[in-house]
């Protein structure tokens, strides 16, 4: 009885909570996904409701959608898209971001890309010592003892790879 009833009802509001969603925040691929939203609280919060009353729901099913549509607009993670390449890598990109725009901000990555893997190449040591203490929560004092350095030889070790990395990345532009 419960899902029947719920079919009527998002049949019957699921266009209005669409609109309202549309003409608060403009970005119709966001429409579904509120409205969606909508209607899952009214499923939640059905037996606590009257159903019957049906200005009660009308103006319910506006204000609810109006207030999901601000929180959809506000929360930062809805402003992005995720994309999966053919090799299962995830991309994201904002939305709204013009087709050039998304272009040239995967031709940066990729340039930095090589940028880190040649580096590599030529300089094997640096690059695993800026990596683990970077990037790992390795110590320095840790990672100096392996490698036989002292730390002030291990920290100048990686403030030249660094600054190595910065003008490669800087003369690539």
């Amino acid at each position: 009885m419960k899902n029947e009833l719920y079919e009527i009802i998002y049949l019957k509001y699921r266009n209005l909570s669409r609109n309202v969603a549309y003409e608060t925040i403009r970005e119709y691929d966001l429409t579904e996904d509120i409205a969606q939203e909508v209607f899952k609280i009214l499923y939640e919060r059905m037996d606590e409701m009257d159903l019957t009353d049906e200005d009660y729901m009308r103006a319910w099913i506006i204000n609810v959608t109006f207030h999901k549509s601000i929180d959809f607009a506000r929360k930062a993670y809805r402003h992005h898209e995720y994309g999966f390449h053919e090799d299962n890598r995830e991309e994201r990109y904002l939305i709204g971001e013009s087709p050039e725009t998304i272009m040239e901000n995967r031709e940066e990555i990729r340039r930095k890309v090589e940028i880190l893997v040649r580096f590599r190449e030529e300089h094997p040591l640096e690059y695993e010592l800026l990596i683990r203490t970077s990037i790992g929560e390795e110590s320095q004092e840790a990672l100096a003892r392996e490698k036989g350095l002292t730390i002030s030889n291990l920290r100048v070790k990686i403030h030249r790879a660094r600054c190595q990395l910065r003008k490669e990345m800087e003369e690539e532009e």
